[in-house]
């Protein structure tokens, strides 16, 4: 078992996030087009493209969200991933996870004749129906599972006696 380092994202990072999300958006449209040209302009599979494009651009892997009392539990497939190329960031509203590998292919000896090795982007991002505490994220890799644990904030309590505080708005 190996343990990943989460990012805590900071509000001015969020900027930041939103670029890369931009740019890989920008990634996937470029790509959809020129498989939109390479049909001679095919009209009808416009989604086609699109999914075809988004395939060659990022791998989804299955993942399952679970939340308990007091946290958040993603546990995601992650095979053929060293910790290494594991990235995870937390924000208070999210946590992002993004890594990138190039498949090692055995040795060299005579032609290749059929290959699915390559390099491979896992991207995807969680969002959870309450705030988490970012500084309280730990992430673990083991046997291609990747397992992410964020502790759930614990919500504004009521006063003392039980009846909601009451808060006063200066003017």
């Amino acid at each position: 078992m190996f343990d990943i380092l989460v990012r805590k994202c900071e509000p001015a990072e969020t900027l930041d996030l939103t670029r890369e999300f931009d740019a890989l958006f920008e990634g996937i449209r470029d790509r959809a087009y020129d498989l939109f040209e390479a049909s001679d302009f095919a009209m009808g599979r416009d989604l086609d493209n699109w999914l075809e494009a988004e395939r060659e651009f990022v791998w989804r892997p299955p993942a399952e969200l679970t939340q308990s009392e007091n946290e958040y539990r993603i546990t995601m497939a992650a095979p053929g991933f060293d910790p290494d190329d594991v990235e995870v960031k937390a924000t208070d509203e999210f946590v992002l996870v993004n890594a990138k590998t190039a498949a090692k292919t055995g040795k060299k000896n005579g032609n290749v004749l059929f290959s699915d090795f390559g390099r491979r982007n896992l991207f995807r991002r969680f969002v959870f129906p309450d705030a988490i505490d970012p500084d309280k994220v730990t992430a673990t890799l083991a046997k291609g599972e990747l397992i992410i644990v964020a502790a759930r904030k614990k919500p504004v309590e009521a006063a003392k006696d039980g009846k909601p505080k009451r808060i006063t708005v200066a003017a």
